[in-house]
């Protein structure tokens, strides 16, 4: 069962009651628990109302005042931002948060010189500060940042293909990767062939600042099912589909992405 409207209440508060923590209910039967949320919300109030939380409340202000956002903080400490909504009040996360808030105009080159100067990398910038680096690539100045130079700069497209019927752990195997805009669908295609999958595209999203640290932080997702022997064979992974979200999400700050979910193979970047 997967979809929230075929769950009795009786169904959900019997997958409940096998979960210790919110998030292992969200993590071990997605289905149950969007059905919860949507259909029964009084039963995770109940069944998880005197259930701790991994996280004290000082490890939590330790843990996110890393961090700018609510969103910087689910890319950057996942465990951290789902236990925040799981077991703490809402008042906390305004509390936390709240006073993080940049006022309009706030980000300059100078300001975000001052930020940028806390990160090695464009990964670190990423994850700590999520609304400088959206900032930055609005402004077209990521790259005259200072941080660490790499990667191939004809890349400029990062995409995400379902590979049809194969699994890994139950769960269904993406592949992560990047392109160039000129090269098209060829990548896809070469790695595909090479292991005989059928790559059914999710998503992609032209990204031509920072492709490759797009790439690196979508692959920190989900499951390696540590494929060897082919080209492109360490950018698999197994996810669920609010991993799959969750990539999506990376791939749409502060870009936009086009979503196909379902469609087959070929998509020219047109």
């Amino acid at each position: 069962m997967s979809k929230h409207c075929i769950w009795s209440e009786s169904e959900v508060l019997s997958e409940a009651n096998k979960y210790s923590r919110k998030v292992d209910f969200k993590r071990g039967n997605y289905g149950a628990y969007q059905a919860a949320c949507r259909k029964f919300p009084h039963i995770l109030s109940t069944v998880f109302r005197n259930r701790p939380s991994k996280y004290t409340e000082a490890e939590m202000r330790s843990i996110c005042s890393n961090y700018d956002s609510l969103n910087a903080l689910s890319v950057g400490h996942r465990g951290a931002s789902e236990a925040l909504r799981a077991h703490f009040p809402k008042t906390l996360r305004d509390e936390l948060f709240e006073r993080k808030i940049k006022p309009p105009n706030y980000w300059t080159k100078d300001t975000l010189l001052e930020s940028a100067a806390n990160y090695e990398t464009k990964e670190d910038f990423y994850r700590g500060n999520l609304g400088g680096y959206s900032a930055a690539v609005k402004l077209g100045i990521l790259n005259d940042l200072g941080f660490k130079p790499g990667g191939n700069s004809d890349y400029d497209i990062v995409y995400i293909w379902r590979a049809d019927g194969q699994f890994f752990n139950n769960l269904p195997l993406y592949k992560v990767g990047v392109t160039s805009f000129r090269l098209g669908e060829s990548r896809i295609r070469k790695v595909a062939q090479a292991v005989k999958f059928r790559p059914i595209l999710i998503a992609y999203a032209e990204r031509p600042d920072d492709a490759n640290t797009i790439e690196k932080l979508i692959l920190q997702i989900g499951h390696n099912p540590l494929l060897t022997g082919f080209d492109g064979c360490s950018e698999f992974r197994a996810m669920r589909d609010e991993d799959v979200w969750l990539a999506i999400d990376i791939l749409r700050v502060p870009k936009s992405v086009t979503v196909r979910p379902g469609s087959p193979w070929p998509i020219r970047f047109t």
